[in-house]
């Protein structure tokens, strides 16, 4: 069998959007009526955010990798990279950020150690 893959912006017919980083709809291949699910809205932010880095400096691209990896993994995650070479993670919470560096140390690095900065929450007015 067949599988079709339907991003959110898939249209039948066309060879663009057949599959999306974060969200896609799986269908048979000779499905006429299947429709895609459209991506998720949250209406939360990621507000609490560590920094992270190699016990290793060989581990560099295992690193780069992982954060990927993660990123694809949970939509609710953002990792980027500072102006300064920091590696930031950044959750809707400490718990998420916990279980995202447990995810990234144990499944996506192959248990490559990691340094992780204490967490820091942006405030609002």
């Amino acid at each position: 069998m067949k599988v079709r893959i339907m991003g959110p912006n898939f249209v039948p017919g066309q060879k663009k959007d057949f599959s999306s980083p974060r969200n896609a709809t799986l269908t048979n291949e000779k499905e006429v009526d299947a429709c895609p699910i459209r991506a998720m809205k949250f209406s939360v932010s990621p507000v609490v955010r560590v920094a992270v880095q190699c016990k290793v400096a060989s581990d560099l691209p295992k690193l780069v990798e992982g954060l990927k990896r993660l990123a694809k993994s949970d939509p609710m995650v953002l990792c980027s990279i500072e102006d300064s070479g920091e590696h930031i993670i950044a959750g809707a919470g400490e718990l998420h950020l916990e279980i995202c560096l447990k995810d990234l140390h144990e499944d996506f690095m192959g248990g490559a150690e990691i340094i992780v900065s204490p967490p820091v929450v942006s405030f609002c007015r």
